[in-house]
């Protein structure tokens, strides 16, 4: 047994315990305490009690585990150090990233708002082309379109995948940071925390390295960019693509439906685009001085040919010397007589206004625009002769504008006239046009440019409340339909008829409709076959007679005009029974008498149609029209009484000299009052509340611009070629 020492410790226990110390710093160096079985663990515990050196040992090994615990565990070390400080070169290149970031982040969102205004427009362009494609299918309204449609078509399409790719490229940027390869190093501000592993002092958790990538950084940004209100989740974007992709596809259906009525009449150069013939080569335009001239298949017509150069060389001596050849050797020229009256206001120093006078000179109406002429120019002279000798009076001028039987015509000569009245400011109003189809495409060019609007003859019922600077004298179609379905029903007695239309024309198929409606409205048992003729084109009308004369029908009725009906009048044979003659019934375009030729007559007793006016009833009550009419178109008295555009005129005339007089009326009213303007738009006003004592009746309209009350009659042509009252309707 050892002795201990004078300091009281025993060498061999001393030995002992340090040996005992260093076979357990072995054990712990190879071996966590909390692995140690259940001997060891408790021989352990009774060591550590009398070893304060064991007790730091393990206290240090803890202290490591831990350690390396957190370095293999989490992205941040903490080290008892206290707060570095960052080079300046470091937080200048740190400031720098930060400023890249933010412009960065900005272009992924400007690239974003460029992909979806893409994408918008294009929408918005298969819209435009929707629209289009509709308005020339079905619209009245001839578009003129700047850019041919497959171009825009092409355009919308690729702005909309453009779009398409644009959004894609832009989420897929926000979403790998900013760009397709690595993500760029950065240099972050460290974090300071207090931590509590080891000590109670202030310590750093810095990043793992300077040099390894910042992914809060990155976080933060795709944070920013998930966020923003112009980059929607991807799953909002999911369903904004097929919102996209949904509304693309539903426009290109809708425009394919569309262009099946629209795109054959690109096909087919010999059509118009609402199935008129094509353009007959009649001279189209406008004229107030005789500088051109349009009515020159007549007797007269090199004389005004040469006049109008004349015009237009500015020897006005010259051209009135021809213009006084035409009338002699063609007395019922009315176009020369209006450019000889329109300048007869030019050198009087009067101040005056213009109104336009509105027709078709393709020979197959053309009677109907000398007509209409006639008319305008009977009501011009008689205004002028009346206000020429008064001081301070304003005289009439007339511009007369010419289409063809198209329907683009009528749209350009309406273009024509708007601008010539921005320049000159007379132009007031217009009288026209003379037929339905023509009306419709001229009115929304003056309605657009508020010049209101007086129609002679037009009398479709399409036309009814199409626009509030839109008058007519005429009745309309209905009218004169219920008209003759009671003239058919109560005193012809017909039950099958044979009805005879145009569908792309405006006013056969508008009277058609009407006169079948009333027909089986008076009489449900009445028997109406429906046979479909091409306007102008005299065989679509052969082909159907043959058919529609083995039926044997009671009546046939033409829904058209003078140069188709003459068509049906030749293939009627030759009838000894007056009481059994198959006859032929139409509406007021078959009374035009300047439209029938000598052959026309032969069967012209076969023919019954309703008007809106008659020289026989007319007269008595307004004999001066009728007078200054024969006094104007036969001043030498070459013409026997009677005698159709010389001595005796028929409806359009009577028609196109009330609507001239109703105009007059109007800017009387208003000249009246010395504050007053005559302009476009107090004419308009004035005409909603105006009454007129007219020729072919009292004049006043309802709010659609149709006459109140207008009297309708019904004709019947004789042997000789003259046209007798039958019987009045209403």
């Amino acid at each position: 047994m050892t002795n201990p020492d004078g300091a009281g410790h025993d060498p061999m226990r001393d030995m002992l315990l340090h040996f005992s110390c260093e076979q357990w710093a072995r054990k712990l160096a190879a071996s966590r305490a909390d692995l140690f079985s259940a001997a060891e663990s408790a021989a352990f515990e009774a060591h550590k009690e009398n070893c304060s050196r064991c007790q730091a040992v393990e206290q240090q090994y803890r202290m490591v585990d831990a350690t390396l615990y957190d370095l293999l565990f989490d992205d941040y070390i903490a080290l008892p150090v206290y707060k570095p400080a960052l080079p300046w070169w470091l937080r200048v290149r740190h400031y720098l990233r930060e400023a890249w970031s933010l412009v960065r982040r900005s272009s992924i969102l400007i690239r974003y708002g460029v992909a979806f205004v893409l994408q918008a427009g294009g929408i918005a362009l298969l819209a435009l082309l929707l629209f289009l494609v509709i308005c020339q299918s079905y619209s009245r309204v001839p578009l003129q379109i700047p850019i041919s449609p497959l171009v825009l078509f092409a355009l919308a399409i690729t702005c909309i995948l453009l779009g398409q790719q644009g959004q894609r490229e832009s989420f897929k940027f926000s979403h790998s940071g900013g760009s397709g390869s690595q993500p760029d190093l950065h240099i972050v501000r460290p974090r300071w925390s207090q931590s509590g592993n080891c000590t109670s002092s202030t310590s750093i958790t810095w990043n793992d390295s300077a040099l390894l990538p910042s992914r809060e950084g990155e976080e933060r940004e795709r944070r920013i960019l998930r966020t923003s209100p112009l980059l929607p989740s991807p799953r909002l974007r999911t369903l904004r693509e097929k919102w996209v992709v949904g509304i693309t596809l539903s426009l290109l259906v809708a425009i394919c439906v569309a262009s099946l009525g629209w795109l054959p009449r690109f096909a087919s150069p010999s059509n118009t685009d609402s199935g008129e013939t094509a353009p007959t080569g009649a001279p189209v335009g406008i004229s107030v001085n005789g500088s051109t001239v349009f009515d020159t298949d007549r007797m007269d017509g090199d004389l005004k040919r040469q006049a109008a150069s004349m015009v237009a060389a500015n020897n006005m001596q010259g051209a009135k010397a021809l213009w006084n050849q035409a009338l002699t050797l063609d007395s019922n020229d009315a176009e020369v007589l209006i450019y000889q009256e329109n300048q007869r206001v030019l050198e009087s120093f009067h101040p005056y206004f213009t109104l336009v006078v509105g027709t078709i000179f393709a020979q197959q109406h053309i009677g109907g625009a000398r007509d209409i002429l006639q008319g305008a120019y009977v009501a011009q002279k008689e205004y002028n002769d009346a206000m020429i000798g008064q001081p301070h009076s304003t005289l009439l001028r007339l511009m007369i504008a010419a289409s063809d039987v198209d329907t683009m015509s009528p749209w350009t000569t309406a273009k024509e006239v708007v601008q010539a009245a921005q320049k000159d400011h007379s132009i007031v109003g217009v009288i026209g046009w003379s037929t339905s189809t023509s009306t419709d495409y001229a009115l929304p060019i003056f309605t657009a440019a508020h010049l209101p609007m007086i129609s002679a003859t037009a009398s479709g019922d399409e036309l009814s409340g199409m626009s509030p600077y839109f008058f007519r004298v005429a009745p309309t179609d209905a009218q004169q339909a219920q008209v003759a379905a009671r003239y058919v029903t109560d005193t012809l007695h017909s039950h099958r008829i044979a009805l005879f239309t145009d569908p792309q024309d405006g006013y056969s198929n508008s009277l058609a409709t009407a006169f079948k409606s009333s027909l089986l409205h008076d009489d449900p048992g009445v028997v109406t076959n429906t046979y479909t003729y091409v306007k102008g084109d005299p065989s679509t009308i052969d082909f159907q007679m043959s058919h529609v004369l083995q039926q044997q029908p009671d009546l046939i009725y033409f829904a058209g005009y003078v140069s188709d009906a003459s068509t049906v009048l030749k293939h009627l044979a030759v009838c000894k029974n007056q009481s059994n003659c198959l006859l032929v019934m139409g509406g007021d375009g078959l009374y035009v008498q300047g439209d029938y030729s000598t052959e026309d007559f032969k069967n012209y007793d076969r023919l019954i149609f309703t008007a809106f006016a008659f020289q026989a009833q007319e007269q008595l009550q307004h004999p001066q029209f009728f007078k200054d009419y024969a006094l104007y178109y036969d001043p030498n008295n070459l013409y026997r009484p009677g005698t159709y555009g010389y001595t005796s005129s028929d409806a359009d005339a009577i028609l196109s000299y009330d609507a001239t007089h109703v105009f007059l009326q109007a800017s009387q009213q208003i000249l009246a009052h010395p504050q007053s303007k005559l302009t476009p738009q107090a004419i308009q006003q004035t005409l909603r509340h105006i009454q007129v004592d007219g020729v072919s009746g009292q004049i006043s309209f309802d709010q659609n611009g149709n006459p109140v009350h207008k009297g309708i009659v019904i004709l019947k042509g004789s042997e000789n070629g003259k046209t007798l009252f039958v019987q009045a309707g209403s």
